[in-house]
């Protein structure tokens, strides 16, 4: 039984390769291509804001009263802001974009590493770190996909987005399974770094777990996956 199956437990066409080597056409529902700019952060940042107040709460807020006997209480309630389609597409079009651009930095030090691991110098701390800070970038990036296209104002094609073009494998494959395949060939100098990795890893899929439900079972996956790691 394969120890790690989750290269090869989705049947997505993750590893097609007409399907591995075009990005865009990952999310072409949502015209997101490579070929397009990340928006400016500014821009991305308010959009953002508009997100997160939605979930959240905001500096506005209206008071609630009720009574209990001869005391009343007076509640202060969030109110929210809504969020537009437009607004909500826009947000996980510079999402994705800037997610594969990420992506592609990993997938080429994972490859670069793997590829002279019996030939090329050891990595330092600082190296290891990099990479670490790298890969978390990529989790991160993962991470505010899924909550942005299963927003609860998301339309229902914006919602399969994550399901349509297996992005839990993705983040599994190029954010996870890669890099601790290439930490767990470097053992044992790399066993703090890989350590250190997987904790991080496993902290990410906790907080999936909690905040993106649709893919519960993928998350309990992975998480087993990463526990046979320690």
């Amino acid at each position: 039984m394969d120890r790690h199956p989750y290269v090869n437990r989705y049947k997505h066409g993750v590893d097609s390769p007409s399907w591995l080597n075009v990005y865009g056409a990952r999310c072409e529902d949502c015209v997101m291509s490579t070929s397009q700019p990340r928006k400016a952060d500014a821009g991305r940042s308010k959009d953002r804001e508009t997100i997160d107040s939605s979930r959240a709460t905001s500096d506005r807020t209206f008071n609630l009263r009720f009574r209990e006997g001869d005391t009343e209480f007076m509640i202060q309630q969030p109110e929210t802001r809504p969020i537009s389609q437009e607004q909500l597409v826009a947000e996980v079009k510079g999402i994705y974009a800037g997610l594969v651009t990420v992506e592609s930095k990993c997938m080429e030090a994972d490859n670069a590493q793997g590829s002279t691991k019996d030939t090329s110098p050891k990595l330092n701390n600082e190296q290891w770190q990099a990479l670490i800070a790298l890969h978390r970038t990529l989790l991160y990036e993962h991470h505010d996909f899924f909550l942005a296209s299963q927003h609860p104002s998301a339309s229902p094609g914006l919602r399969r987005l994550a399901s349509k073009y297996a992005m839990p494998a993705w983040m599994w494959r190029h954010g996870i399974h890669s890099f601790l395949e290439l930490l767990r060939h470097r053992l044992p100098t790399s066993l703090e770094h890989m350590l250190t990795f997987i904790y991080l890893a496993y902290s990410m899929m906790a907080v999936l777990y909690e905040t993106v439900p649709t893919f519960e079972d993928t998350w309990i996956e992975c998480l087993g996956d990463l526990g046979r790691y320690r």
